[in-house]
């Protein structure tokens, strides 16, 4: 019964590192995504020859 609770234990706290590493993952993709949105909406409003510079 010990070695299962154990078990149990070391399984429960694998999930948690794996959700935290997943919620991590997840937060930089929205992130990056909210940043690349942003620089294309920049790049539409400016004028053509501006990007030149």
């Amino acid at each position: 019964m010990k070695s299962r609770e154990a078990t149990i234990k070391h399984l429960e706290a694998y999930a948690k590192r794996d959700d935290e590493a997943l919620r991590g993952l997840a937060t930089t993709r929205d992130s990056a995504a909210t940043k690349l949105e942003a620089a294309q909406m920049r790049g539409r409003r400016e004028p053509a020859l501006g990007r030149l510079r």
